[in-house]
């Protein structure tokens, strides 16, 4: 496994929303782990303690000045967002309050002292556009949450724009690792082959481009230590490696050492995209290639991790 560097820029001031997420969890971890001053903006409590608190709605444009305006942080990595990758149209009004607002709200309400705005996107703003995903293709979104991640993404580099405040955009990709909640294709295969409980999938054969939450953690980093290099651009956050879900699902089941997958048992959905990945040409121009962990490695510490959790032993162990 190799070994991340951190950023540089020790003790700088940074502040986190959607700081009680997956991500946003993993990212303090690692930020604090770096020496920086810490700051996490959640709707809930249950935080780490190496990490400043402050609680309150994202959307609420006062609050989230104030805190700025408090803090005065010198990196702010905005994770906030309503995380609903379906096709419910229903879903539109709940993004746009959820998603976009919020990225508007933050980016432009970013205080004088930020070096650097980072804005979490998503792969679901390339829907099914043809692969590999380049951050200068117009988006094919379908689902409103990928709707939406576009919508906030125009706002928060016009917002940029106008304010002179300095913001990027970028698009993580299908991110696991320890401690991810239930309702994601890796999660939910672990789950079920830890509970001998069958289930069902489509076929499999569609690729998708899976990234350890360590490995994006560590390019977040490499961005903090050269943020001038950011200002302005969008930037995947992938692995550039295209896997089809059949090939993980099988991953998964070996090293539990137990399970049923039914593959095939379910249709693919209406315009599935059978080839999803990210280029990662951006990122390497700017920063250099990043040296991911070893996938197998880093699935094997997720099974690991989600097991002892739930008080399960591994019949391959």
């Amino acid at each position: 496994m190799p070994s991340h560097s951190h950023p540089a820029t020790t003790r700088s001031r940074v502040v986190v929303t959607g700081a009680g997420g997956f991500i946003g969890e993993h990212l303090i971890q690692y930020l604090t782990a770096s020496g920086m001053d810490v700051h996490g903006m959640a709707r809930r409590g249950g935080a780490t303690p190496m990490c400043h608190w402050h609680l309150g709605d994202c959307g609420d444009r006062d609050f989230v000045a104030a805190t700025l305006e408090h803090v005065a942080p010198e990196f702010v990595v905005h994770l906030a967002s309503r995380t609903a990758p379906g096709r419910n149209p229903d879903d539109f009004e709940r993004q746009m309050g959820d998603t976009i607002l919020p990225a508007l709200v933050v980016a432009r309400a970013l205080p004088p002292s930020v070096r650097l705005g980072i804005f979490f996107g998503s792969c679901e703003e390339y829907g099914n556009g043809p692969t590999p995903f380049r951050e200068d293709q117009a988006p094919v979104c379908f689902s409103p949450y990928g709707w939406a991640k576009n919508a906030a993404r125009e706002g928060v580099l016009l917002a940029g724009r106008l304010t002179g405040r300095p913001v990027c955009w970028v698009r993580p990709f299908l991110t696991f690792g320890p401690g991810q909640r239930p309702g994601l294709f890796v999660p939910d295969v672990i789950a079920a082959c830890l509970e001998r409980r069958p289930l069902d999938l489509t076929a499999g054969a569609q690729t998708r481009d899976f990234l350890a939450v360590a490995d994006l953690c560590g390019m977040v980093g490499r961005i903090l230590e050269a943020p001038e290099l950011a200002r302005g651009q969008t930037i995947n956050l992938c692995s550039g490696q295209p896997r089809t879900i059949r090939s993980v699902g099988d991953s998964i089941r070996g090293l539990v050492g137990h399970g049923e997958l039914r593959w095939g048992a379910l249709p693919y959905r209406a315009d599935e995209a059978m080839q999803f990945y990210g280029s990662t040409a951006t990122y390497d121009r700017l920063f250099g290639r990043y040296p991911l962990t070893d996938f197998g490695r880093a699935l094997a510490d997720t099974v690991s991790a989600m097991a002892a959790s739930v008080g399960k032993p591994l019949a391959a162990s």
